[in-house]
């Protein structure tokens, strides 16, 4: 029989790690304003802040993953930075890099404690961004941002893009038509006089394929009698400064059959593609919202409970 030894081992410590738990998303103008990351390990973050336009392609549509920056390259030359983005194609990340790099001075540059330790373990929280928002463009503004962060240490910065806006659109596709309902994510309350336009690409142009105003229910309808053919790009809501824009590739998923699936096609594929067969009927939301979390992924909420932001289906 062999004899007893001894052995010693020991297990090495996770390196520290911090990203972004989202890529893109909204917060609620009138309400919190809370950012998710994940990690562990890290103490305290870089946060910069830059304020963009909403409606501007440079930064539309955003990676899912977000994008990442080096904070030691070099931004460009004057007279070399990258012209305003204008091409049918969407901006690609690369594309999107070079303009981070052109955007000057971030509005806001901070040192944020996180509520993680150096030993602890991996944990998914949030960063409140209200009074960021607030010192650029007034409490309970609307606004669209690019936030970066970076861990201590680290030589590159995970950047985000995030609106802060009070508006949410339901979609109710019927034969021949679609109904869209513009609905404030406070209060789900109907609201008028929204702009509504809905944009493409159609003979090789970034053009404007219907546009509206919603009536006193928050309702604009967008006949399809004649529908021609070209690739729906965005859906844009604007009521004053606030602004909402949605993009058709990360539709909303649907419901059937008691059950939530995605759906094969881009959102609305079918308004602008005279060989599909029109909708039979159904309703889809573009923006959901749960109360309790203040970033907005592409995920359903079903019961006025839980939700501020469903018109159509509350």
């Amino acid at each position: 029989m062999a004899g007893a030894f001894a052995q010693r081992f020991a297990f090495t410590r996770d390196a520290p790690a911090l990203q972004w738990d989202a890529g893109f998303g909204i917060v609620e103008r009138l309400g919190p304003q809370v950012l998710p990351l994940r990690g562990r390990g890290v103490e305290r973050a870089d946060i910069r802040i830059h304020a963009i336009d909403p409606l501007s392609r440079d930064f539309w549509p955003f990676p899912d993953h977000g994008v990442d920056t080096a904070d030691a390259a070099a931004p460009p030359l004057p007279g070399d930075e990258p012209k305003a983005w204008s091409e049918t194609a969407d901006i690609e990340a690369d594309a999107i890099k070079d303009r981070i790099k052109a955007l000057g001075s971030p509005a806001v540059s901070r040192l944020a404690i996180l509520p993680l330790r150096r030993d602890g373990a991996d944990a998914r929280f949030g960063i409140d961004l209200s009074e960021d928002f607030a010192r650029i463009k007034g409490r309970e503004q609307p606004g669209a941002y690019l936030v970066g962060l970076r861990a201590p240490g680290e030589s590159a910065r995970h950047w985000l893009r995030v609106v802060v806006t009070d508006l949410t659109l339901s979609a109710i596709e019927e034969p021949g038509r679609v109904r869209f309902a513009v609905t404030s994510l406070a209060t789900a309350q109907p609201i008028a006089g929204a702009q509504l336009r809905v944009e493409g690409v159609r003979d090789d142009k970034f053009v404007t394929l219907a546009q509206g105003t919603t009536d006193a229910s928050g309702f604009f309808t967008w006949s399809l009698a004649k529908r021609a053919e070209a690739e729906l790009r965005r859906v844009v809501v604007t009521k004053g400064l606030d602004t909402l824009v949605v993009d058709p590739g990360s539709a909303p998923s649907e419901y059937a059959n008691e059950n939530w699936s995605k759906p094969d096609a881009d959102w609305l594929a079918w308004t602008t593609n005279p060989s599909s067969s029109a909708s039979r009927g159904r309703a889809r939301y573009a923006i959901f919202s749960r109360k309790g979390r203040s970033i907005v992924p592409r995920r359903p909420c079903i019961s006025r409970a839980t939700c501020g932001c469903i018109a159509a289906a509350c």
